[in-house]
């Protein structure tokens, strides 16, 4: 299958995704750590993941990949949506695995409008059809990442995106956070 789309940046620096389900490929995998969380008004403290898909057939107008990414919490509770993307992705969670085996793989990405309908965004997630799985191409030159905050030097972290580096430079810190979740190992 041939580049399907060619996107270019809009006035404000970002991409205007098709709102649309797309194959995407497990690019990378950001431990952020502890993060201040506020859902519905509710402050908490979470510990999360990026994760990051390239987005397959779909180019900028530099020809670089269009990567998107989504913020999950930690945890493989039996309706976290982490575990529901790993399965995506085909884990199998009830022997264990190791998410560097995740990445490169393929899943569905649906894009979606934000609360106010100003922003595409990432949706959800659905495993990819077997009858997809012919079309499914390897990475297209976007940097496998794979990176925990515990053990991230500055060099690593200085190739991040400003807005990674302000997350994991805000992180709260473990000595001063008490966790409540499941610990898991990345």
């Amino acid at each position: 299958m041939a580049i399907s789309k060619i996107l270019k940046l809009d006035k404000s620096g970002g991409i205007d995704i098709p709102l649309d389900s797309h194959i995407g490929l497990l690019s990378g995998v950001i431990h952020l750590g502890i993060q201040k969380n506020s859902w519905k008004g509710v402050e908490s403290l979470v510990d999360q993941v990026l994760l990051q898909f390239e987005l397959q057939d779909i180019l900028t107008d530099k020809g670089k990949p269009v990567v998107v990414s989504k913020i999950q919490r930690l945890s493989m509770k039996s309706k976290a949506n982490l575990l529901i993307i790993t399965k995506a992705l085909g884990a199998n969670v009830d022997d264990g695995f190791d998410f560097h085996d995740l990445i490169g793989k393929p899943i569905i990405v649906n894009m979606g409008h934000n609360a106010d309908k100003t922003k595409v965004k990432i949706k959800d997630f659905s495993p990819l059809p077997k009858l997809l799985l012919k079309e499914v191409k390897p990475l297209m030159g976007t940097p496998k990442v794979w990176l925990d905050v515990d053990e991230i030097t500055e060099s690593q972290k200085s190739e991040l995106s400003e807005w990674i580096q302000k997350l994991i430079n805000g992180r709260v810190k473990e000595n001063n956070a008490s966790q409540d979740d499941e610990s898991i190992e990345l």
